[in-house]
């Protein structure tokens, strides 16, 4: 199981840094498996609970929303990954800002094929 992390945090880490390049996509800088816990080192978003924000969106603001989470979607689609783990918690957002990041790729998976 150890080795399986070890493995999983380095390739993403290699992904990460070879592949996506807008600051939209978690970004790794470093990650560590030290006595059964796991340390990733990544930027830090400031955002609302999806549940805080949601009712209170306007229509520019879902339109907002939605083109970002659909842009992620997107970036990782072009180099045959898929999250498969989409959820509002899985998108942090904030409102204010507009900014967004798409964040646990941990049951994301390499496709072959992908027809895009």
């Amino acid at each position: 199981m150890k080795k399986q992390i070890r493995i999983k945090i380095k390739n993403f880490y290699k992904f990460n840094s070879k592949y996506i390049f807008d600051d939209s996509i978690l970004r790794i800088y470093t990650g560590k498996y030290v006595s059964h816990e796991v340390f990733i080192v990544m930027p830090y978003l400031e955002h609302e609970k999806f549940s805080d924000f949601y009712l209170s969106m306007t229509m520019e603001d879902i339109k907002i929303y939605m083109f970002q989470l659909l842009n992620c979607l997107d970036q990782v689609h072009r180099v045959n990954i898929v999250h498969r783990d989409l959820k509002p918690d899985n998108f942090l957002y904030n409102s204010k800002t507009k900014k967004c990041l798409l964040i646990d790729f941990g049951l994301s998976d390499v496709v072959s094929n992908y027809n895009y």
